[in-house]
C-alpha cells in the first residue's frame, strides 16, 4: 500500500494586531491653474486632472479661502438658503484657490458630430451636495450640474470637442466627495455613439487629515467658544466648517483582549484616530489651555457626548503606559451622562477616537463646569464632522503589484485589472481566509516556512478559486531604460505576528526563495522584476493576524552610475484564521478492502475534506462537498485509487 497521510485541522477565531498603514499617497492640488480633462484619441476616451495626472492619484483640495455665503438672490436659490456656506472653486481666477477649468483638447477636430460631447454626472458620494454653474457678464446663471435634487440627464451639458472653458464648482458641506462623470459622443464618420465613465474624482473640502489638530475649548467674558486649531499653521476653524478625516491608515482589527471588547468582537474592523502621533494621520487632541486657572472650581471641567449621527458607533478612550484602556465615550449602549471626558482647565491631552463603520458622522459635544464660588454652567451643544474612509479589501481574484517608472522615478501601485484601476498600497488590505491554509511539507527545502506539519497561510502562485492571486509586474516600464532590463523589489521590513516569505516553485516542486523574514532581513531579500514581465509567486505567512510588509523598488538607468529607488511602500495583509489543532480522526478498512475516514462531527460545525498528491505543490483539492456536523460520527469512503498512489488528505473545520 502506498503512503496515505492524514492531516486534521480546525479553524477558530481571528488573531489581530494593531495596524498603522503608511505608504504612497495621493497628490494634493490646492492652488494654481489646472484642468479637468477628457478627450478621445486613438479609439478611446482618456480622463485626466490637474496637469495631466490620473484622477486616482490626485485629491482636488479646497480650503478655508474657498468658503462663501449663499447670496439672497433668487438665481442662486438652487444652492440652498441665503447665508448658508458654500465652498467654491471659481470660474474666475482669484489667486487664493485652485483655478480648475475643463478641457476636451486632445480630441481631433471632426471626430464627433458637430464637434460636440455630452459631459454629465454619473455617480456621487459626499457629505453634502455638488453644483456646477456659470455666471454671465449680465448676471445670468446657467446650472450645469446639481446633485441636490438627484442625478438625471439634466445634470450635464454639451461641450465643444476640442475646447477649453471654465465654470464654478460648488460644495455645500465640508468633507470628501467622490464623483464619477460620464461622457458621450456620436462619431462623425460612422454615426456610432460612444460613452465612457471617468473617476471617481476626489474632492476634499476643508478636510483636516494629518498633523496635529485640537478641539479647542475656551471660556472668555462669560461665554464658551469652540474651534478646531491646526497647530502648525495656527489656523482656527469653526467646527461646522471643517471635516476630521480618518483614512485607510486608521483601519485596525479589534484585538482578542477582553479589555478592548467595547470596540466589538475580536477580528472586527474598527477605525481609530490614535492618541500617539503617527506620520500621515490626523493627531486629534483636546485642549483647554485657553482657559485660565481659577475660573472653575478646582479647575475641573467635563465634556459630554450628547448626540451621534452616523452609520456606526463611537468610542473615546485612552491607553495608559501598561496598555490598559480607560473608556470615556461609548455609544454602543446608548448615550447618557456617563459618556463624559473629565478635563482640567489649562490642559492638553490626546485620546483614541474609534468608529465601528466607515461613513460620515456628526458628533455633538457639550462642555460644563462649576464656576469658582458660582453656579454650574454648560456650553451650547457643538457638532464636529468626522468622515471615515475604509481601505479597499481584496480577498480573491487577481491583483498585481505594479512597478512603474514615471516622471523619472520608480513607484509601486496595485493594479486591479478586472476593474481597470490603480490602487495605492496605503488604501488597500490583502486578505487571506481559511482557503489559504496549508501544511508545511516534510521536505527540508521548505524548512524556511517552519517545522513539517506546521500551519502556514499561502497566497499561491497558481490561480485558485476563493484565494487572492497576487502577481508582480514590470510591464509598465519601457524597454531600454534600465540596465539588464530589470529592476529589483526589496523587502525592507515586516511587522506582524509571524514571518513572511515570497517564493516560487518550479515544475518539479522545488522552491526558490526571494523574501524570508524568518532569518532576518538583508540585501538577500530581493525579487528581480523583469521589464515588460509579469509573474506570480507564493506569499506565505506563518501565523494569522495583520502584517505590514515594507518593500522598495530600485534600478539603475542605462548609463547611470547609481541606482534610483522608489519610496518605501507598505503592503498590508490580513491573514484570517487560527493555529491548527488536532481533530480525532480514524482511517479504517471498509468492505472489499476500501478505505474509510471517520470522525465525530460537532453539531453545527462545517468540515472540508481535501486531498493532494504533493505537499510541495501546496495545492489542495476538495474531496466531495463540505460536511455539516450533526453531533454524530461521519464516515467518508476514499477513492479506490488511493491505494495505488501517494496521496495526502486533510480535514479542516471551516465554521
Amino acid at each position: 500500500m502506498k503512503n496515505i497521510t492524514i492531516f486534521a485541522a480546525t479553524l477558530m477565531g481571528l488573531l489581530s494586531l494593531h495596524l498603522t498603514i503608511s505608504a504612497q499617497e495621493r497628490e494634493l492640488w490646492r492652488t494654481g491653474h489646472g484642468d479637468f480633462k477628457v478627450f478621445h484619441q486613438a479609439g478611446q476616451f482618456h480622463w485626466q486632472v490637474w496637469e495631466g495626472q490620473d484622477p486616482h492619484s490626485v485629491t482636488v483640495s479646497l480650503g478655508p479661502a474657498a468658503k462663501r455665503l449663499i447670496p439672497d438672490m433668487g438665481a442662486f436659490s438652487f444652492l440652498g438658503q441665503p447665508g448658508e456656506p458654500i465652498w467654491i472653486a471659481p470660474m474666475v481666477e482669484d489667486g487664493q484657490n485652485l483655478f480648475m477649468g475643463m478641457t476636451t483638447e486632445g480630441t481631433p477636430a471632426g471626430t464627433f458630430e458637430n464637434n460636440r460631447l455630452y459631459i454629465g454626472l454619473n455617480e456621487f458620494q459626499g457629505p453634502g451636495d455638488f453644483f456646477m454653474w456659470t455666471t454671465g457678464g449680465a448676471g445670468s446663471v446657467e446650472i450645469l450640474m446639481n446633485a441636490r435634487d438627484g442625478i438625471d440627464s439634466d445634470d450635464g451639458f454639451h461641450a465643444p470637442a476640442p475646447g477649453h472653458w471654465h465654470q464654478n464648482w460648488g460644495f455645500n458641506a465640508p468633507g470628501t466627495y467622490l464623483i464619477q462623470y460620464e461622457v458621450k459622443g456620436t462619431l462623425a464618420e460612422s454615426g456610432e455613439t460612444l460613452s465612457s465613465v471617468g473617476g471617481p474624482y476626489r474632492y476634499a473640502i476643508n478636510v483636516l487629515d494629518r498633523g496635529e489638530v485640537d478641539l479647542e475649548l475656551a471660556y472668555e467674558d462669560g461665554a464658551w467658544e469652540w474651534g478646531l486649531l491646526e497647530e502648525t499653521s495656527e489656523t482656527l476653524h469653526d467646527p461646522a466648517d471643517a471635516a476630521l478625516h480618518l483614512g485607510p491608515a486608521s483601519w485596525q482589527v479589534v484585538p482578542d483582549d477582553e479589555r478592548f471588547r467595547f470596540l466589538g468582537e475580536p477580528g472586527k474592523s474598527v477605525h481609530v484616530l490614535p492618541q500617539d502621533e503617527q506620520e500621515g494621520m490626523l493627531f486629534l487632541g483636546m485642549a483647554t489651555d485657553e482657559i485660565p486657572e481659577g475660573i472653575f472650581e478646582e479647575n475641573q471641567l467635563q465634556l459630554n457626548l450628547t448626540d451621534l449621527e452616523g452609520p456606526g458607533h463611537l468610542s473615546l478612550y485612552a491607553i495608559d503606559a501598561f496598555g490598559h484602556p480607560t473608556l470615556f465615550f461609548h455609544s454602543t449602549d446608548g448615550i447618557s451622562e456617563e459618556d463624559m471626558l473629565p478635563m482640567l482647565a489649562g490642559a492638553h491631552a490626546h485620546q483614541n477616537w474609534a468608529f465601528t463603520e466607515p461613513g460620515y458622522y456628526q458628533v455633538s459635544l457639550q462642555a460644563s463646569g462649576t464656576l469658582a464660588n458660582g453656579p454650574t454652567i454648560s456650553s451650547e451643544e457643538v457638532t464636529f464632522y468626522f468622515e471615515v474612509f475604509a481601505p479597499t479589501v481584496f480577498s480573491e481574484g487577481e491583483l498585481d503589484i505594479e512597478v512603474a517608472f514615471e516622471d523619472d522615478s520608480l513607484e509601486l501601485v496595485f493594479l486591479d485589472e478586472a476593474n481597470e484601476r490603480e490602487i495605492f498600497p496605503s488604501e488597500l488590505v490583502l486578505m487571506a481566509a481559511d482557503e489559504a491554509q496549508q501544511i508545511v511539507p516534510e521536505d527540508s527545502a521548505y524548512s524556511f516556512l517552519g517545522v513539517a506539519g506546521d500551519t502556514v497561510y499561502v497566497l499561491p502562485q497558481e490561480e485558485q478559486e476563493g484565494v487572492l492571486y497576487v502577481g508582480i509586474a514590470g510591464d509598465e516600464i519601457e524597454s531600454g531604460l534600465f540596465e539588464g532590463e530589470a529592476v529589483s523589489l526589496h523587502l525592507v521590513g515586516v511587522r506582524g505576528p509571524g514571518n513572511v516569505s515570497l517564493y516560487a516553485t518550479d515544475a518539479f516542486g522545488a522552491p526558490q526563495v526571494f523574501f524570508n523574514s524568518g532569518d532576518g532581513i538583508d540585501e538577500q531579500d530581493v525579487f528581480p522584476v523583469t521589464v515588460g514581465g509579469h509573474a506570480h509567486q507564493n506569499w506565505a505567512f506563518t501565523a494569522p493576524g495583520v502584517y505590514q510588509v515594507d518593500v522598495q523598488a530600485s534600478g539603475t538607468l542605462g548609463g547611470a552610475s547609481e541606482a534610483i529607488q522608489s519610496e518605501v511602500a507598505t503592503f498590508t495583509f490580513h491573514i484570517v484564521g487560527a493555529p491548527v489543532t488536532a481533530v480525532p480522526l480514524s482511517l479504517n478498512r471498509g468492505s472489499q478492502g476500501s478505505l474509510v475516514l471517520s470522525w465525530h462531527a460537532t453539531q453545527g460545525a462545517t468540515y472540508a475534506l481535501e486531498t493532494t498528491q504533493s505537499l510541495s505543490a501546496a495545492s489542495w483539492s476538495p474531496l466531495g462537498d463540505r460536511i455539516q456536523g450533526e453531533g454524530a460520527r461521519v464516515e467518508r469512503p476514499l477513492p479506490a485509487d488511493s491505494l495505488m498512489k501517494n496521496q495526502f488528505f486533510r480535514l479542516r473545520r471551516v465554521r
